[in-house]
């Protein structure tokens, strides 16, 4: 199955299998804040910016509410 929308996410960490990615999260209540998601390398592709991965949207939200 392959997604073709996929969000450009900066690493915070990497292990041998996934990768630590910032997540800003939005809402009417708390306004927003960043959290941290682990996401699995093989659903990720490389991109052209240092530091950053390529993340599908079903992995992670857009941070739009």
């Amino acid at each position: 199955m392959e997604y073709k929308e996929y969000i450009n996410r900066k690493i915070v960490k990497e292990t041998e299998k996934a990768y630590l990615v910032e997540q800003e999260v939005r809402n009417r209540r708390d306004g927003w804040h960043t959290n941290f998601k682990w996401v699995a390398k093989k659903i990720c592709k490389p991109v052209d910016i240092e530091g950053y991965v390529a993340v599908p949207e079903w992995a992670v939200s857009n941070g739009v509410w």
